[in-house]
């Protein structure tokens, strides 16, 4: 037995940043699983409090009385204040995000923006719970600590700097010549990708079990409380034992000697607008800067199918609550949040173990698995939005869901292509770019689906599903030419390689001796 846990605790020893990754999405499952029907029944607390004589059991019971005026109010201000905190979340660390990402690869290195991030969440949460303690705290004090988060890099920095860390010590391994470890960089990723979903299961089954007190209400201040003790976890964890690893100096080097060739004093608003500027650039110019073969062309077009797929994501996940709290589904809390963890749970166990069952059928070089990967997942995502289109029973929405175990594993196979596309000094910008794409879905997602919600859901409750069915669908499309490019790009680089061994083995059996 002692060998055995040995060996585990050696085992565990190899993650660096993973558990910080744990304890973040364990915080945004309980969250994930918590806003939606916490809006929902604040809002109608606010609205009937002095309507009704038990305020709280009638907005639990709200859910239910389906095509009713009060239910209607209900719903229209959750979709519109989930919109709108969504927007409070995504813009600011748009503009941010670069900032850091080339402050990474600097000199700030991964650790100390992933601490800053981690205290902009905590802020955000810390709102959260003054508003399900009191309720004469008005919502828009979520707003706020929302946009402080983003302002801090929120979400997008803690992935960005994750992600990072594993790929610059993936790249060390492969500096060092640990080939066992230079060659996990995509198992390494699957795991911290299933991380999230693991997380996020977990998360969702503490809210649910709190959901089941006779005061299910109640449960949205233990809950909260419960997701800023991870962040308070996450970021002592991160402060102690994260090891920092750094992604290069040259830009703040670079940097200092503009600023000193200009003559002018460091500290100087001119000076500091023409840094910041010029980290954008440096951030943007990881996109666009020119590489070998059709490198650039398949980061750009890769960015924008992901952006296609987090898309087709947003409007399933907007839309998913409002589908099974209606008629025929008409489902309660507890049976929202069991099914948050089991399609949480079946993603995890994707990300874990469809790698290692494809890893056997290795058909493809290395660049064109990623690819692969992909266009299987997207297959599986389409054939999970149709089935949930036309659910209207409990188990196909659960049947329909259990294709995400292949259809998560596009998050993973997208981020290790990406990686493999730049060199190990620009991963920071990279992700930090990948953040970008995932957080401005929700710009683009938002008022798309206000619009849907609006127009179908009483006509045919699962046409989100269906358009986002056609987005996936798009998305494949591209990814197959991309797959194609590769395939050729692989196939041209093997062909130049032969012959240049060919010439090398002439040449050497020229000079020989006779």
């Amino acid at each position: 037995m002692i060998p055995i846990v040995a060996g585990f605790l050696s085992y565990i020893k190899r993650f660096n940043v993973e558990p910080v990754l744990l304890l973040f999405t364990i915080q945004a499952g309980i969250v994930q699983t918590t806003m939606g029907p916490f809006l929902y029944w604040r809002r109608c607390v606010e609205l009937f409090n002095t309507e009704v004589p038990d305020v709280n059991q009638f907005c639990q019971d709200l859910a239910m009385q389906n095509g009713t005026n009060s239910q209607e109010q209900v719903e229209s201000y959750v979709v519109t204040f989930s919109n709108v905190l969504m927007l409070c979340a995504a813009i600011p660390a748009l503009i941010v995000s670069p900032l850091y990402g080339a402050w990474s690869d600097g000199s700030g290195g991964r650790k100390t923006p992933l601490l800053i991030a981690l205290t902009g969440v905590a802020i955000y949460i810390f709102t959260f719970v003054l508003c399900t303690v009191r309720y004469d705290i008005p919502m828009y004090y979520i707003l706020i600590g929302t946009t402080i988060s983003s302002l801090s890099g929120g979400s997008m920095v803690v992935t960005a700097s994750c992600f990072s860390v594993i790929t610059d010590e993936a790249h060390e391994a492969k500096k060092a010549g640990e080939t066992g470890d230079a060659k996990q960089m995509g198992t390494r990723i699957g795991i911290a990708s299933a991380v999230f979903f693991v997380g996020t299961v977990l998360g969702s089954l503490l809210t649910t079990a709190l959901k089941l007190t006779p005061m299910p209400y109640k449960s949205y201040t233990f809950s909260i409380l419960m997701a800023e003790f991870m962040l308070v976890l996450a970021f002592l964890f991160t402060l102690m034992r994260v090891k920092d690893v750094d992604g290069g100096n040259d830009t703040p080097a670079s940097s200092q000697a503009e600023l000193q060739s200009s003559g002018s004093t460091p500290h100087s608003s001119r000076n500091i607008l023409r840094l910041i500027g010029d980290k954008f650039a440096e951030a943007g110019g990881v996109m666009f800067k020119r590489r070998t073969g059709y490198r650039r062309l398949f980061l750009l077009l890769g960015l924008v199918l992901y952006l296609l797929l987090l898309t087709a994501l947003g409007l399933i996940t907007g839309v998913i609550l409002m589908f099974v709290k209606r008629k025929p589904l008409d489902w309660s809390d507890s049976r929202f949040g069991l099914f948050m963890a089991y399609a949480n749970a079946v993603g995890a166990a994707g990300m874990v173990l469809a790698p290692k069952l494809l890893s056997k059928v290795k058909i493809f070089g290395d660049g064109a698995n990623e690819t692969f990967v992909i266009i299987l997942g997207l297959i599986f995502c389409i054939v999970e939005a149709a089935i949930l289109s036309i659910s209207d029973q409990t188990w196909m929405v659960f049947f329909g869901s259990g294709f995400g175990f292949f259809g998560r594993l596009v998050y993973p196979a997208f981020r290790t292509f990406f990686a493999k596309l730049v060199q190990p000094e620009e991963t920071g910008r990279l992700f930090s770019a990948v953040s970008i794409v995932e957080n401005i879905t929700p710009v683009i997602g938002a008022p798309l689906f206000s619009f849907l919600f609006a127009l179908t859901f009483e006509i045919w409750t699962g046409a989100i599903f269906a358009f986002a069915a056609c987005i996936y669908t798009i998305a494949l499309v591209g990814m197959f030419f991309i797959h194609v490019g590769v395939l050729k790009t692989e196939g041209e680089t093997s062909q130049s390689s032969l012959v240049a061994a060919e010439v090398q083995s002439d040449i050497i059996s020229t000079n020989a001796p006779m």
